[in-house]
């Protein structure tokens, strides 16, 4: 090894333990914690890059459904700011129940349906009883599922983003009961 590689060497360990000790002063520890609370920040961007060319029920998809589900209890851009807004149970599953009427109606009906499902987003989002990171996952949904102008590949859409959902809200309602006991039983 040459000196100059040597000295590079160095440099990389010395910026290592330099991140190590910023995350320490931050109290991120560099632990599994720190790692599952990255990953779960992650799960909306992940979820909208993946959705893109795969469908609702695709395995890859289906697995991102519990770290989206927890990730969403809490939205990431409302703690960035600040801000202690949370997605609630009841707000969640009204727009399941929307989702779920959708299904069986006509291409007509289903395309208004699911145009109205991303306006009472905005309006809940305007009215802060939900998260931008829920308007974003409403809307990546709605733009995928309409993609397709097919009646029949709508139907089949629809069908499948409401089995995602459904495993989506269950993670979701499921987070949102284990904080509730790891913060004394308050309801959400």
């Amino acid at each position: 090894m040459n000196e100059q590689e040597q000295v590079q060497e160095q440099d990389q360990d010395q910026a290592q333990k330099g991140r190590r000790r910023d995350r320490r002063r931050r109290g991120g520890g560099g632990g599994a914690p720190q790692q599952q609370e990255e990953r779960k920040g992650r799960a909306l961007e992940k979820f909208k890059s993946e959705i893109a060319d795969r469908s609702f029920v695709d395995d890859a998809i289906l697995r991102l459904c519990k770290d989206l589900g927890e990730s969403l209890v809490k939205s990431q851009k409302a703690q960035a700011r600040g801000e202690n807004k949370e997605n609630t149970k009841a707000q969640v599953r009204k727009f399941y129940n929307l989702v779920r009427v959708t299904q069986g109606t006509s291409p007509e009906v289903s395309r208004v349906k699911l145009r109205t499902l991303q306006a009472q987003t905005a309006y809940a989002v305007a009215r802060r009883t939900l998260s931008d990171d829920f308007k974003d996952f409403i809307d990546t949904s709605v733009k995928k599922i309409l993609i397709n102008s097919d009646p029949a590949a709508l139907e089949k859409n629809i069908s499948e983003f409401a089995t995602f959902f459904e495993s989506f809200f269950a993670y979701f309602y499921y987070q949102l009961e284990m904080d509730r006991s790891q913060q004394g039983g308050k309801r959400r």
